[in-house]
């Protein structure tokens, strides 16, 4: 028996380890999006993937109706507080929020794994096999760091809704139509309905917010990639002026074939999960703008200074081009 629960620590203590499979971040993002109930490529070979997922979905689907009897009750109830009423209002809010951000993440499913793909993959390189190594490093590195401090607020939530307290008792209980059941059944429902919020509802309303952070930090890490290629492009020795240019050319056309499609996947994924957040996203032209000013400015030699500004109008040109197409649902 402590063999088995030695072993048992120990795979948990490998799992959760950086060598183990919570050493990717995508996993960590794979699992959270099972607990906010949305099927993902790694999660759906497990074998209680489906249960799991059905469970909280129907919880979902019972705290949503728990929350609707609240405000209607709480607007029928001529002795109810307007800090109640207001609680119950702010409740209901939050959990269609929840729904909303967990459909949309549904809804973009295909690119989403599209983009992960591209920020997984080597199709946008720099041609330096050690720099690109150590950015997607950095990238699984961030990409835990979030979040573990997704899992942390979950926890927190967790803590937070088991301890017993009066006042959430009293803003929690149940409704009238399911607190005239049995005081066995009623603390049943009441576990499921409140206590269990940090199960059907918090996940929910973060899976919007950690997908969006992960698919970020990951097009951030291949922008980087791309800024260090143009980089090496514009540091190459000129020793034969003929290899010179035709490498020159040849590398331009490779750069930019992988920029385009960078920026196809940003503005018609995460950028649209963006916009549909409430996030700002027009002020990244300007940023783009003082980025390739300053490498402008610090160009080595003169014809190196005008390939970058060309480069700079091609990238304000490119991407505002891309800011007015309307992708495609």
């Amino acid at each position: 028996m402590f063999a088995e629960i030695r072993g048992g620590w120990y795979r948990l203590k490998y799992c959760c380890s950086n060598e183990g499979p919570a050493g990717d971040c995508f996993w960590l993002l794979d699992v959270f999006m099972l607990l906010a109930g949305v099927r993902s490529k790694t999660t759906s070979r497990w074998t209680a993937e489906r249960f799991i997922r059905y469970f909280i979905n129907g919880l979902f689907a019972f705290q949503s109706v728990i929350a609707v009897l609240h405000v209607l009750f709480a607007f029928l109830n001529k002795n109810s507080e307007l800090f109640e009423v207001v609680f119950h209002i702010m409740k209901l809010s939050g959990i269609f929020v929840a729904g909303a951000k967990a459909s949309l993440v549904v809804y973009y499913e295909t690119p989403i794994a599209n983009v992960r793909s591209l920020i997984i993959g080597n199709r946008i390189n720099s041609g330096d096999e050690a720099y690109d190594r150590l950015e997607r490093m950095k990238f699984n590195r961030s990409g835990r760091k979030m979040m573990r401090v997704v899992y942390g607020v979950i926890f927190v939530d967790a803590l937070l809704l088991l301890i017993p307290c009066a006042a959430t008792k009293k803003l929690l209980d149940l409704p009238p139509p399911f607190s005239r059941a049995g005081p066995f059944t009623s603390s049943i429902l009441y576990v499921l309905s409140a206590q269990l919020l940090f199960v059907g509802v918090i996940p929910k309303f973060f899976c919007n917010m950690a997908c969006i952070g992960t698919l970020i930090i990951g097009m951030r890490t291949r922008l980087k990639v791309l800024a260090h290629r143009w980089d090496r492009i514009l540091n190459y020795p000129m020793e034969c002026p003929e290899f010179y240019f035709e490498r020159m050319d040849r590398e331009v056309r490779i750069v930019l074939d992988q920029q385009m499609e960078y920026w196809r996947a940003y503005f018609q994924t995460v950028g649209v999960l963006e916009a549909s957040s409430g996030e700002i996203i027009l002020h990244r032209p300007l940023l783009l703008a003082i980025q390739h000013w300053n490498m402008f400015l610090r160009g080595p030699r003169f014809g190196s200074k005008c390939f970058s500004c060309g480069h700079l109008c091609i990238r304000i040109y490119l991407l505002d081009e891309a800011l007015f197409v309307v992708p495609s649902g």
